[in-house]
């Protein structure tokens, strides 16, 4: 009887000793865990400080582009439109469908490594790991700031024109202006407007 005791309170022995070496595991996978989503945070964080940098400085050139790109457009539909015969004073206004989409520069690191793992049964497998790591090139300007490098700056799509013109209540002036109008931004009839300017 003694013995059949005995190895009962061994069997409880070593049940407590795997419960204590399963908890000192978990404890210590806890920990692990801890420090590294800390590290990866960090480093999260920073890639967001730096992307939202770009998003800013980008955005800013893009409006301004934008902005100079349509008052330029602008004055210069109405400059040449106020010289048709017939037509006097001009103003235009363009809209868009879109912003303009900026594409700028990147540097890019490629890197490749494999290796080859044996498993505890004399199998083996190659495995290959491919990093890629893509930041965006800002260069220094006048002011010590940085600011992307701009490759491409792609304009919008015209939505529509509208001309105010003195002279447009005549329909061949009208049709002078439409046909200037289409010729010299794409735009299709349908999404061109010409009023007569108001006396």
């Amino acid at each position: 009887m003694s013995s059949f005791k005995e190895s009962i309170l061994s069997k409880d022995k070593s049940k407590n000793k795997l419960i204590e070496n399963s908890l000192i595991v978990l404890i210590i996978g806890a920990i692990i865990l801890i420090a590294a989503s800390s590290f990866y945070k960090d480093k999260v964080d920073m890639t967001k400080n730096n992307q939202n940098n770009f998003d800013n400085s980008v955005e800013v050139v893009s409006r301004n582009n934008l902005a100079d790109y349509d008052s330029d457009m602008e004055k210069k539909l109405a400059s040449i439109l106020s010289k048709i015969d017939g037509v006097g004073k001009v103003d235009v206004m363009i809209t868009y469908i879109s912003g303009n989409e900026i594409v700028p520069a990147y540097e890019v690191k490629e890197s490749e490594n494999s290796s080859i793992e044996k498993d505890s049964e004399g199998g083996t497998r190659e495995v290959t790991q491919y990093d890629r790591e893509t930041k965006v090139v800002y260069e220094d300007n006048n002011n010590g700031d940085k600011k992307p490098v701009i490759l491409k700056n792609i304009y919008p799509e015209i939505k529509g024109v509208v001309v105010v013109a003195e002279g447009a209540d005549k329909p061949g002036i009208k049709g002078k202006l439409i046909k200037a109008v289409e010729v010299l931004t794409g735009v299709p009839v349908h999404r061109i407007q010409i009023l007569e300017r108001a006396k």
